[in-house]
């Protein structure tokens, strides 16, 4: 590799010292830390430690046996994906299904809705189905879509706002 090889050429520090510093030697000539060599252990050092012979014997246990054991493989679980994802839109859908109900549950349907022959008395300006055994009730005698439709112009009448258009109950006092 380049830069690599028998030169003598060592490069010169990048930094100067710092003040108070000694070069080649920092803040702490003498400590530990600014040695820059260590010296090996002699021979009587070594003489305890165990030779490579007696521990080659310590790892034969984890070679690999001459003869491969036959395993089978383990069995692959056939999972059916058709029944699932069946499942899951129809537990969707029912879901769904749920909510939309109770939304349309609790909403409910506002308006007022009365037939023929019913009792009503007036509450302001609306109508409220009434037993007509009550004073003060009217039996709806017809429903027209515009007063001139009741049979009697002096007939009292009410005008229920319908979203499909106003709806004109033609009264009769009942006595």
């Amino acid at each position: 590799m380049s830069g690599r090889g028998n030169s003598p050429y060592v490069p010169a520090p990048a930094l100067t010292p710092l003040p108070g510093e000694q070069p080649g030697g920092g803040l702490y000539p003498n400590s530990p830390a600014a040695r820059a060599t260590v010296t090996p252990p002699g021979p009587e050092d070594t003489t305890s430690w165990p030779g490579p012979a007696e521990e080659q014997g310590k790892f034969d246990q984890f070679k690999a046996s001459s003869e491969p054991a036959a395993t089978p493989a383990p069995a692959k679980a056939h999972v059916r994906t058709v029944p699932v994802a069946l499942a899951v839109v129809l537990g969707a859908a029912i879901i769904l299904g749920m909510v939309f109900g109770l939304v349309w549950l609790i909403a409910g349907d506002d308006e007022f809705s009365v037939s023929e022959g019913q009792c009503v008395k007036r509450n302001g300006s609306t109508p409220l189905v009434a037993d007509c055994k009550e004073a003060d009730t009217f039996t709806v005698v017809s429903i027209q879509t515009e007063k001139s439709k009741c049979g009697d112009a002096t007939q009292p009448y009410i005008v229920v706002p319908k979203d499909s258009g106003d709806q004109v109950l033609c009264l009769k006092k009942n006595g």
